[in-house]
């Protein structure tokens, strides 16, 4: 039997389980529960070749059954959120490959399937509580897991809620969620057992998602590409705040706020399109409110990182500058727990269902029918005006102008970025890196201003060694700026030769040269 999955994973602590099963939109249902033992191996090629090309292929033994599943990402989707789904039974704990032969798979997928050979990688083992919630017109199954995902030695727990869509619109999986979020505490985990399954195997823990093309298509609407575009945001979102939450490594926070920078552009890109949408203002609003609680650590993180830590390895002995370092840390441990506090919030499930279900609205604005074509090339030459005005002048500019040098053309990089699939890839990808190249040498002004406000917010707590520090550290930032901004007429030149690659009228083209 084939079919697409949708379901939502929500991770659960024994506090939110109780509370999952106490709320009133569930705990009727509950009597007609029923609880079974699952147990599934999954089975990959020694080179994790299935892995690679995001299909996961498990043999799970319930009762007396076994049931072999296949699952593949569904083309266009948040892949956490939707999935193709075959399953057949099969006599026995090892999969039946042949049995998969008819189904019309990616090529590279069956060739891995056919070719082998098929190893177990690693097992599941969970206690599953599960009961079929009605919702409005929708039947949604409520799946309680808790148990383990281990290989060897090694595992892992599993504490976690599925909500999937067996009848019905998709949007109920989100209302139902959304009328959950106001009283039930948890958190979104897009990571599904076989990710953390194969971060046993590899040692690791699962990778922190990165932002990737929107795949967009020629015919699309303006809706179906902002869609399109806003999902692929959500999806680098959801992947990357866990580890955000664990505060373990600073690419966690750095790939959250990466996400929420790229879906708060797109909302500021397609701004005329949502003219006069109050649910749009509201959640940009409240993604600007997300972004601000997310700031503060990033910014000690690269503070630390790309100032602090090259400046203490040539002054290893600078005993004020180590004080200042500590101070740095503390008041960076301090910013981590207010990211924790914000993801954990109840507000920040209900902006990301609240995402979710708007984009699934049907009552587009008229400009949203437009072809994405269209409205691509206008933008990308409106954008592309706008930053050629002000930094052709750059060696005139000052700070602050330089600075806006730089949001413009970070913004217009997201652009360029959305619509890449739209254009051809050597010219895109030309286009990016001058305007990633104009942006690093810009960034260092940013990070000089942002230092500033960091040093005086360290320097409170031992004032008269953090002065000296600070004054080593003012010098540092000024050889780095002098050093940049040396290199801008080439960055800028860079980005100023290359030709658009879109589609842009000739008198607009003319008024460019001149503007």
């Amino acid at each position: 039997m084939s079919s697409i999955e949708f379901e939502l994973k929500l991770a659960l602590t024994s506090a939110g389980l109780k509370a999952l099963k106490a709320h009133p939109l569930i705990q009727p249902f509950l009597a007609g529960s029923t609880t079974k033992r699952l147990v599934g191996t999954y089975y990959d090629t020694p080179d994790q070749a299935l892995r690679s090309l995001g299909a996961t292929l498990r043999v799970r033994k319930i009762g007396r059954r076994h049931v072999q599943t296949l699952k593949l990402t569904a083309d266009g989707t948040i892949a956490a959120l939707s999935r193709h789904e075959w399953e057949f039974e099969v006599p026995g704990p090892v999969p039946e490959p042949d049995l998969l032969r008819p189904i019309p798979l990616p090529d590279k997928v069956a060739r891995a399937l056919a070719e082998g050979p098929l190893v177990p990688q690693f097992t599941t083992d969970v206690r599953r509580t599960a009961t079929m919630i009605g919702f409005g017109q929708a039947m949604i199954e409520l799946a309680l897991d808790t148990g383990n995902v281990h290989r060897e030695d090694a595992r892992a727990a599993i504490s976690e809620a599925e909500l999937e869509l067996k009848h019905g619109d998709r949007t109920a999986v989100y209302q139902l969620a959304r009328r959950l979020a106001d009283t039930v505490p948890f958190r979104f985990d897009p990571t599904p057992k076989s990710a953390r399954g194969y971060a046993l195997v590899d040692g690791t823990r699962p990778e922190v998602a990165h932002a990737d093309t929107p795949p967009l298509e020629e015919g699309q609407t303006v809706a179906q590409a902002f869609a399109t575009i806003a999902r692929e945001c959500l999806r680098h979102l959801l992947g990357a705040e866990w580890a955000a939450r664990a505060g373990e490594d600073p690419e966690g926070v750095h790939q959250t706020r990466v996400a929420l920078r790229r879906l708060r552009s797109a909302f500021k890109l397609f701004a005329p399109v949502f003219e006069g949408d109050k649910e749009a203002e509201r959640l940009t609003a409240e993604l600007g409110w997300l972004a601000g609680e997310l700031g503060p650590a990033r910014d000690w993180d690269v503070f630390l990182g790309d100032i602090m830590a090259p400046l203490m390895a040539r002054r290893a002995d600078d005993k004020d500058l180590a004080r200042l370092v500590q101070s740095c840390r503390r008041k960076r441990d301090e910013a981590y727990v207010a990211v924790r506090t914000a993801l954990g919030e109840a507000r920040y499930n209900q902006l990301i269902l609240d995402l979710l279900l708007w984009l699934e609205r049907e009552d587009w604005p008229q400009a949203a029918a437009a072809p994405i074509e269209d409205f691509a090339g206008a933008l990308l030459h409106t954008r592309r005006k706008k930053l050629r005005k002000l930094g052709r002048r750059h060696a005139e500019l000052a700070a602050e102008d330089l600075h806006r040098v730089r949001i413009r053309a970070k913004t217009m990089r997201y652009a360029a970025e959305f619509f890449r699939a739209l254009y051809p890839k050597k010219a895109v990808r030309k286009q990016l890196a001058a305007l990633s190249g104009l942006q690093d040498v810009l960034g260092v002004l940013n990070d000089a201003a942002v230092g500033e406000g960091l040093m005086a917010k360290a320097a409170k707590e031992r004032s008269a060694s953090n002065a000296k520090a600070a004054a080593v550290v003012d010098g540092w930032y000024a050889a780095l700026t002098h050093d940049h901004l040396s290199r801008l007429p080439e960055a800028w030149a860079a980005f100023d030769d290359l030709k658009p690659y879109w589609s842009v009228p000739e008198a607009d083209e003319t008024s460019d040269r001149h503007s």
